[in-house]
Formats: C-alpha cells, sequence, structure tokens
C-alpha cells in the first residue's frame, strides 16, 4: 500500500480470529489480531460521528470499537518506556501506519467497523488507486482532532493488527550513537513528531525528505535558522506541509532535536 492509505495528513500519510484478551508478548512487542466478534463481545460499540471524513469527502456515521482501552491492554504487557512506545497499525495488504503510544492513547480513537449510511452491505466502496475497495474490516478514526492537529493523527484502513513497539527498535536506523543526555532526549522528541513523515538514514516516514541522507540540515544551515526551519517552515516555503511548531515545541525542545540531527553529522 502506498503513502495515500494515510489519508488523514493533510500533506501527505481480513479478519484476524484472536480474542483481545490472547496478546501476544515477545519481550517488548506485544500486539493483537483484530476480530469484529471478539472486541464487540469485550468492549462496548459506540456510534461516532466524523464531520469531515478524510476518505469519503463527507460526513459519515460509524459504529466504531474505541481504540484507548486496547492499547491500554498492550501497555500492560509492554516492558519498555511508554512514552519512547509506537502503536504500529497494520493493514491486510502489509503497509503500517504509526503513532507515538503517548498521542494514541491521550485522544479518542475509534476502530470503525460498520457505515451507518449504507443500506445493503457494511461499508461504501470507493476509488483507490485502479480499484474500487473499502475500509473493512477496520477503519481508525478521530472524531476529535482538529485540522491543526490532522498531522498527529494516522487513519489507516483495511486494518488487521496493533502492536505496541520500541522507538529504537522499529526505527534502528535512526538511533543516534551518541549517549549525550540531550542527544538522546532529541531522538525520543524526533520519534515523538517528527519520524512520521522524515525518515534517517531510510529508517522512518517518507512523505518528507530524509534529514541524514543525502545531506543533514545540521550540516548546511546555522543553529538560529535550522530551529526557525523546525518551529515553523512555512516562513522559507509556504506551500511546505510540514505543520506548525511554534506553539507545540519550546524552544528547548527544538535545540535536543537539533542536537540529535547533528550527531549524526560527527
Amino acid at each position: 500500500m502506498n503513502v495515500f492509505k494515510f489519508f488523514a495528513l493533510p500533506f501527505l500519510v481480513l479478519f484476524g480470529h484472536m480474542a483481545i484478551a490472547d496478546v501476544s508478548t515477545p519481550p517488548a512487542w506485544p500486539s493483537v489480531q483484530l476480530s469484529v466478534e471478539a472486541l464487540a463481545s469485550r468492549y462496548p460499540a459506540k456510534t461516532v460521528l466524523i464531520r469531515h471524513d478524510p476518505v469519503y469527502q463527507t460526513e459519515k456515521n460509524y459504529r466504531t470499537i474505541p481504540l484507548q482501552p486496547i492499547i491500554k491492554q498492550l501497555a500492560k504487557h509492554y516492558s519498555g518506556d511508554l512514552s519512547q512506545g509506537i502503536v504500529v497499525f497494520t493493514s491486510k495488504d502489509g503497509y503500517q501506519a504509526t503513532m507515538p503510544y503517548m498521542d494514541a492513547s491521550a485522544t479518542p480513537g475509534y476502530l470503525a467497523f460498520q457505515d451507518l449510511g449504507v443500506k445493503k452491505g457494511h461499508w461504501q466502496p470507493f476509488q483507490f488507486g485502479e480499484h474500487k475497495t473499502t475500509p473493512a474490516p477496520f477503519y481508525l478514526v478521530w472524531p476529535n482532532s482538529t485540522d491543526k492537529e490532522k498531522w498527529r493523527y494516522a487513519w489507516p484502513f483495511q486494518l488487521t493488527k496493533i502492536a505496541l513497539k520500541p522507538a529504537d527498535q522499529l526505527f534502528t536506523n535512526a538511533v543516534p550513537q551518541s549517549a549525550n543526555a540531550d542527544v538522546q532526549a532529541g531522538f525520543k522528541l524526533f520519534s515523538r513528531y517528527c519520524i512520521r513523515c522524515h525518515a534517517i538514514n531510510g529508517s522512518g516516514g517518507s512523505v518528507g525528505p530524509d534529514l541524514n541522507y543525502p545531506v543533514n540540515p545540521a550540516a548546511i544551515y546555522s543553529e538560529s535558522v535550522l530551529k526557525q526551519r523546525i518551529m515553523n517552515a512555512r516562513h522559507f516555503n509556504p506551500k511546505t506541509k510540514m505543520p506548525v511548531f511554534e506553539n507545540i515545541l519550546s524552544d528547548s525542545q527544538v535545540e535536543k532535536i537539533q542536537q540529535y540531527l547533528k550527531s549524526f553529522t560527527h
């Protein structure tokens, strides 16, 4: 699946049979296969209104299962630092969308399994590439996300599995070699706010450029200019799809991200 399955990002991003209680738990990598029957038997279904659905480009009402209790169940089996945990949503064709656990658990998300506006069948087909498809079996939706926050939230469809993995194992090439505290803090921040769109040495997202290959921005911009570009890239390129971080990241946090990027230039 290409990046267009990740509809929620304004800038561009079948049934399993394991019950939610049957969580597989290799070290620090708990996961669950998704099944409507198993989830519905454990968690009450809820009707959710999406004012502007990014897949259908219209208002939608869905029957859903809440996401938060599912990932909190995974967290009970997770042996790592949850502030560095990454929730990985896997679709039936192998496509994966990721979100930091801290974001996925902070705002109510829902696994939609039925479109209430469809009289026959559970889903309305839509054009995806050369074929028509549906979001079945599950489609992740976020009714309370705002336009300013859309970059934070993944809206993948055809979901079959959810896993919780540590960032340093999921994004191995992006792990800094330096043990410096500011560099390590910068990696944590980068993993939360940046890596869904940007890669380091091929580990991470592909919406924006890789930030170490072929060139690292810390090697070509002064610290003050790079800080400004991170805080508000639209001052430099009004057409950029990068979100504005001025009211999200502090000066100190941006400086730590800069130290993290700079560590790859040594």
